[in-house]
């Protein structure tokens, strides 16, 4: 984080600001998610603009937030601080510390009005006293980060916009790489289907051609037979059988053996060609 301890942070423009400033400091510093305002501007507030319970205890702890440098006054009186201390004693449930922040700068002779006051406080059993210039809460805003940002963005690099961008630019890379993968993937399938489709298409054209060669060498023999040339017919049945035979298809091999038998029929081998018509 950039270091603006060298700096001078402007007060805010008017005291809601402030307020919504102090609010945001001391749900910090107490550790309560429940802090708030009190009311709402116009309504009596009993010298408390924002309470809340320290470390989420029993106790409460109030805040009255003084604008000064650029809304009235300079500097922080002491019979400013005593006013809001007698408000802040009408505040229910009573609260056991108090806090008057203030956008004037530090003084020491405040700060000792509060020494003074708390000391006198606890001897009643009363709440302690603090007073908080625009110093120490300046402070603060460096020390909380994301408050600063909240009510200081024009103080950062537009980190934010940039940020959202990057993370978009991020997600649409990996979508892009995802999507890419699966492409390729998808690709890959496409190109081992393609493959094994060109193999079974060569395989079913080879096959087919074969048979188709096969075929005609059966018409052949079939001519011999229907020429009354059954020993011819025979003779290249069965050499044909042997060549052929491992690479036939059923409908060749059932041509071959019928041819066959009727060869073996004209021949008058009668009980040989019931056999390989069987």
């Amino acid at each position: 984080m950039p270091t603006f301890s060298s700096m001078q942070i402007p007060p805010p423009q008017n005291w809601q600001e402030f307020e919504d400033i102090c609010r945001d400091i001391w749900e910090k510093i107490w550790q309560d998610p429940n802090t708030q305002k009190n009311g709402r501007q116009g309504q009596p507030q009993n010298g408390v603009d924002i309470y809340g319970r320290p470390n989420q205890g029993k106790n409460l702890a109030g805040v009255q937030c003084k604008g000064k440098d650029n809304f009235t006054q300079q500097t922080l009186t002491e019979s400013e601080i005593r006013e809001e201390i007698e408000k802040a004693k009408k505040f229910t449930p009573e609260i056991s510390q108090f806090t008057i922040a203030t956008t004037a700068p530090r003084e020491a002779s405040i700060q000792q009005v509060a020494r003074e006051i708390t000391r006198e406080h606890l001897k009643k059993g009363l709440f302690s006293v603090n007073v908080w210039s625009w110093e120490d809460i300046q402070n603060k805003l460096v020390e909380y980060e994301d408050i600063f940002r909240k009510h200081y963005p024009q103080l950062f690099p537009n980190t934010e916009g940039e940020t959202k961008e990057f993370d978009e630019l991020k997600k649409a890379i990996h979508l892009s790489l995802k999507n890419e993968t699966e492409i390729k993937d998808h690709l890959s399938n496409l190109g081992e289907q393609i493959k094994e489709s060109r193999q079974y298409l060569q395989l079913d054209i080879s096959s087919t051609i074969l048979t188709t060669e096969h075929q005609a060498e059966l018409d052949h023999a079939k001519a011999l037979l229907d020429d009354l040339k059954p020993t011819q017919a025979l003779d290249y049945l069965e050499q044909l059988r042997k060549r052929i035979w491992e690479s036939a298809v059923p409908i060749v091999r059932y041509r071959i053996l019928t041819n066959i038998a009727s060869a073996k029929l004209y021949l008058n081998q009668e009980q040989e060609a019931a056999k390989f018509f069987l």
